[in-house]
């Protein structure tokens, strides 16, 4: 509120001077908040954004046409890198692009997320999370699988089985860790999506792609390294 906005209302003509004054001070600061958050917002933030997302999506798409255009290029192992890629770029438009859109360019004010769309960003933003994370993961579990038994690895169709077992797993897994949350997802009259609080995000973050990922990494890496102890000790 302004001074001149203050004293054009009549529900305030008993209030005293310091009161005004406290008002006035208390919107000022509140504007000044607002005008700092947004050179935020405008000269830091949006430009940072823009430049994850432009070199994000051209050495991804890049990637992508490299596996087109190559046939030597479209080994088994590189497409792991390849799934990674389409991860990426889906979390560019899902997370990045969709926060920068939103508040910088309509400013939080003329957007309006149905249902639906609510529940399709939920679904990308979580799905390119879990994808990169689960990589990791079933990589892990692929490297064991290559060291308990290094015969597969001379089997090209063995490798190229164990691979694509891996790639839909990972799929399998990260749609899982969406689930619920794209379920719940839903939009409020003003088109924001949220999630109601009887469902704990945060919780959910910690033990679908924080606990549960590293236990298992740090399981199969512990029973890899015991199993190259044990091959050293025999040789």
């Amino acid at each position: 509120y302004n001074l001149s906005h203050i004293l054009s209302n009549t529900f305030i003509t008993n209030i005293t001077g310091d009161e005004i004054r406290i008002i006035v001070e208390e919107g000022m600061e509140f504007n000044k908040e607002i005008d700092e958050y947004r050179t935020l917002l405008y000269y830091i933030y949006g430009p940072v954004d823009i430049t994850l997302f432009v070199l994000g999506f051209i050495t991804n798409v890049a990637l992508i046409l490299i596996f087109v255009r190559f046939k030597e290029i479209r080994t088994t192992q590189n497409m792991l890198l390849l799934n990674l890629a389409i991860g990426d770029i889906m979390n560019l438009f899902s997370n990045i692009m969709t926060a920068y859109v939103v508040e910088i360019i309509f400013e939080n004010q003329f957007t309006y997320f149905g249902d639906l769309t609510c529940k399709i960003i939920a679904c990308c933003q979580f799905v390119s999370v879990g994808l990169s994370v689960y990589a990791v993961v079933f990589l892990s579990i692929q490297r064991y699988i290559f060291i308990k038994s290094p015969g597969y690895v001379k089997c090209g169709a063995s490798v190229k089985t164990i691979v694509t077992l891996n790639i839909i797993a990972v799929w399998i897994f990260s749609l899982c860790f969406s689930t619920p949350v794209v379920i719940l997802t839903i939009s409020d009259d003003y088109g924001i999506c949220f999630i109601p609080k009887d469902f704990d995000p945060a919780m959910w973050n910690l033990l679908y792609i924080g606990v549960l990922p590293t236990v298992t990494v740090a399981f199969f890496y512990t029973i890899a390294a015991r199993q190259i102890a044990q091959s050293a000790k025999n040789i």
